[in-house]
């Protein structure tokens, strides 16, 4: 799991510039973190949901380690670096919570399921491994994967080698078998067993998971927006490209957005007295 830092959340601080791994756990954990926040939170306050959710936290998720050159100097604007903190943490909760609605009425994996899992883990493990021995690929991954056998334990593994695989695609797209559709076939198969199992197991029945969902990805959205106004304070000068580089509107390639689901905060407007961009936050 990614360091935990002073907020609380999990913020990727490499300077990679590629998403860190991450497993079923750390979505779980991360969901468990924001729940605070969310039961804070009035659903009364949360637009409607008009975007692909896990793509969504998949971008954010990009974005958190491309912001990492920028850290310092975000967490100086005021009302920034708290959002930034969490941007990590908000993403894999999201995911977390799409994760326990889908497909909410399955059934148990059955016995050729978990066989499929298991033959998909020793592939990508094979093909995986001997990059680690040549140094293409940092072994880090391969201390987190499981020991023991079992449906959850294989759907993790299995999680955890198609994102590193996905991360490291640059690096290995010409020295492996494995091509991007068998990782998102993976990464596929995973994540249907682990719904399945989330489901199976039944948690927080009192609780309204589509709730839960739309109030976790209000707040994904409130923080992208709060960090994308700094990056915006920051790079103004640079132009709109710049800025886009790091932290792209997550509405892009929709048209105009309705005016509930983007609370201004987009663009920092230019003060009319010299040009410059306003203060980041008001507050």
């Amino acid at each position: 799991m990614s360091p935990e830092n002073s907020s609380g959340s999990y913020l990727h601080t490499s300077s990679s510039t590629e998403p860190a791994a991450f497993t079923a756990e750390d979505m779980e954990c991360a969901y468990v973190a924001m729940q605070p926040a969310i039961e804070a939170l009035s659903i009364d306050d949360c637009p409607s949901i008009t975007l692909d959710v896990d793509t969504t936290a998949s971008n954010v998720l990009a974005a958190v380690s491309r912001l990492a050159p920028y850290e310092a100097q975000l967490q100086a604007l005021p009302g920034i670096g708290e959002p930034l903190g969490l941007l990590r943490t908000y993403a894999l909760g999201v995911m977390h919570a799409q994760l326990r609605i889908r497909m909410a009425e399955r059934r148990a994996p059955a016995t050729r399921e978990v066989q499929r899992l298991a033959r998909l883990r020793e592939t990508f493990l094979a093909d995986l491994t001997p990059l680690v021995r040549r140094e293409i690929l940092d072994g880090e991954f391969l201390d987190r994967l499981n020991v023991a056998s079992g449906a959850r334990n294989l759907a993790n593994d299995l999680l955890l080698l198609a994102s590193v695989a996905e991360r490291g695609w640059p690096r290995i797209a010409r020295r492996t078998a494995m091509t991007t559709q068998s990782i998102a076939e993976a990464r596929e198969v995973a994540t249907e067993v682990l719904s399945a199992l989330v489901a199976r197991e039944g948690r927080s029945r009192s609780v309204d998971p589509t709730g839960q969902r739309l109030r976790a990805f209000t707040l994904l959205m409130r923080a992208y927006d709060d960090v994308r106004r700094g990056m915006t304070f920051l790079l103004w000068k640079r132009g709109a490209a710049a800025i886009d580089a790091v932290t792209p509107s997550l509405f892009k390639g929709r048209g105009p957005r309705a005016k509930k689901e983007a609370p201004a905060t987009d663009e920092v407007t230019p003060d009319a007295r010299d040009g410059s961009p306003g203060p980041a936050n008001s507050n």
